[in-house]
């Protein structure tokens, strides 16, 4: 029998049974490591390991190599408890200088709960901020069926006529999609297509 190079297990092999475990683990520890502590405790929603890296002294608006801080992973995340004690902390929401994400990234707005809508706009974030093809949360919003989403993006004074860079709107994003009750929002609150 001719050897392919796979590895082969057998029941009762404890030696290759732990080599794999080993290797799982390692690959888990190196994604893990990837950002930093923080950043993976605020991916993972964990506010007691968030407040006791901050305390060590972990820097709250580090950047990963996607310039991402551990606020963008929280807030994408949609864990609306560790973003709020990161902004009340200091971290700053426009801290992402990467051009190709929005800052606050739109999976901040349209992962979380409303809360989390609330909260951002509340720290006066520009709920009108874009990535550089012009899609903006609302745009999110609407591609994704969040219809609570879009009325609160809407009452904190999201544009319902921003268009991209290929001139989508809203409107048009929630029409393709199928998601007539968006529409007619988007259509209650002055959008065109």
């Amino acid at each position: 029998m001719e050897d392919s190079g796979a590895i082969h297990y057998q029941p009762g092999d404890l030696t290759m049974g732990y080599r794999l475990v080993f290797a799982i683990l390692s690959l888990v520890a190196a994604s893990a490591a990837w950002a930093g502590p923080l950043h993976d405790a605020a991916r993972r929603g964990d506010i007691a390991d968030v407040e006791r890296l901050l305390l060590l002294g972990h820097e709250i608006n580090a950047k990963d190599e996607n310039d991402a801080t551990p606020l963008h992973w929280a807030a994408n995340s949609g864990h609306s408890a560790v973003t709020k004690l990161l902004i009340d902390r200091g971290a700053d929401v426009y801290a992402n200088e990467n051009p190709a994400c929005a800052t606050p990234p739109p999976g901040a707005i349209i992962a979380g709960p409303p809360a989390l809508t609330e909260l951002l706009a509340s720290q006066q974030v520009d709920l009108n901020a874009t990535r550089t093809n012009g899609v903006t949360p609302l745009h999110w919003a609407a591609a994704g069926g969040h219809a609570v989403t879009v009325r609160l993006l809407i009452a904190e004074g999201a544009n319902v006529n921003t268009r991209t860079i290929e001139g989508v709107t809203p409107l048009a994003t929630a029409v393709a999609m199928g998601y007539d009750d968006i529409a007619i929002i988007l259509r209650q609150h002055g959008a065109r297509k």
